[in-house]
């Protein structure tokens, strides 16, 4: 292990004192009366949680912090939103949820295990996955199409880009070589408060199983995909609203490169034809742009039902869309495809193109979680109110460009 990773005896770190909770629980699992670890100082906040043991991991209920609430949390719970707090400096509205409370496998390392060669040994999980974003991935396209995340952040963050590119210049022997200069700047990612304000039943909260706690998993993890996704496409990029959108950005008129703005638009004029896909593809290579595996088409589902039909050449068996393990595949399987009902939001049957690693998806530490036992206490609810903060933000946005008609007619 490298030193990142490596506990070193508390005795040599006498500024350092273990947080209540890691004492208190580790002590419960092992029967220890003395703890002799802590982690290094470059370990961050949600690195030392999220390398917690599976097994306390697993004692942590998200049923029983929503049903108990921000006044009566106790228990794990309460302890692990305390640290949070602590190390992110920052204090809850409510309590702070960790994002092993939305990433943890509930079965992970629990239970006999197959020996090796075993029949169904591939199907036992072994392991925690620690990435809230790597959670939200089957619940958004973004992030399937090949956008690049950058989880459990604790600051703002700037990438450098390059804006204008060096040139190579000749020169005689003995002659000096023009200087050029290449030009820069920064994307700046800065978080951006996201909420969602959902409800559920006491009697639901109550049965505190792993199938309980799983429901509410993935429910608030459909929800926040969701909600990714609808920024990537039309955020308006307003003061204290979400990022600004793909399709909130003004699109380069043909021949036009200006890195701030998205590619030309493309236009179908009709039926969708192989010839019509393959452009989109060339809009972002006349702008540089190669295809590193994340070239891919969004587009509603009727989109995509109608591509499914339509054959790329007359009396050719292969078709616009079809569908191959593990990825749809366009254009004769030259580009990704992935549905998505947001596009019609703003166009029916609009098509989004665009290389999807140019696309950066940033989470800040820190799931503040406030329930409310009042306002739905007629239906026997409990109120539940979560804050995030995100930001969604691109490379270079003449990376992606989007129809300005229907790709369905």
């Amino acid at each position: 292990m490298n030193d990142d990773t490596t506990f070193v005896p508390l005795a040599t770190r006498p500024d350092y004192h273990p947080p209540l909770w890691v004492l208190n629980e580790t002590r419960r699992m092992k029967g220890l009366e003395e703890l002799d670890i802590c982690p290094p100082p470059s370990m961050q906040l949600s690195t030392w949680i999220e390398n917690f043991p599976a097994a306390t991991q697993k004692k942590y209920s998200l049923a029983k912090a929503l049903l108990e609430g921000n006044e009566s949390l106790s228990g794990l719970e309460k302890e692990v939103s305390q640290e949070i707090s602590l190390k992110t400096n920052r204090t809850p509205q409510g309590f702070f949820l960790p994002t092993f409370a939305l990433t943890r496998d509930l079965t992970a390392g629990f239970g006999p295990q197959p020996s090796a060669g075993t029949a169904g040994q591939g199907f036992v999980p072994l392991t925690t996955e620690p990435s809230l974003i790597e959670a939200l991935y089957p619940f958004t396209f973004s992030l399937q199409a090949g956008a690049k995340k950058f989880d459990n952040l604790t600051g703002n963050v700037s990438l450098p880009r390059q804006t204008t590119a060096n040139t190579m210049t000749w020169a005689a022997e003995g002659a000096q070589i023009a200087r050029t200069a290449g030009a820069y700047d920064q994307v700046q990612a800065v978080p951006h408060r996201a909420g969602v304000v959902t409800a559920y039943s006491k009697q639901l909260l109550a049965q505190s199983t792993i199938d309980v706690d799983n429901i509410v998993k993935q429910d608030i993890l459909r929800v926040m995909g969701v909600g990714i996704d609808r920024a990537v496409l039309n955020g308006t990029g307003a003061a204290n609203n979400p990022p600004t959108g793909i399709l909130t950005y003004t699109a380069n008129t043909v021949g036009n490169y200006n890195i701030n703005l998205r590619a030309p638009n493309q236009t179908f004029g009709g039926p969708a034809t192989y010839n019509a896909l393959v452009q989109f593809a060339g809009a972002l290579e006349d702008a540089n742009f190669e295809n590193d595996g994340t070239f891919c088409f969004i587009v509603p589902p009727k989109v995509k039902a109608r591509w499914k039909v339509i054959a790329a050449a007359v009396n050719y068996p292969r078709y616009l869309w079809e569908g191959r393990p593990g990825r749809n595949a366009c254009a004769l399987g030259q580009y990704g495809g992935y549905t998505s009902k947001l596009l019609d939001e703003s166009l029916a049957g609009q098509v989004l193109f665009a290389k999807w690693s140019e696309c950066l998806i940033f989470n800040w530490s820190g799931i503040d979680i406030i329930t409310d036992p009042f306002t739905l206490a007629d239906w026997h609810q409990i109120r539940v109110v979560i804050h995030m903060l995100m930001d969604v933000e691109w490379r270079h946005i003449i990376a992606a460009c989007a129809s300005v008609d229907s790709g369905a007619q």
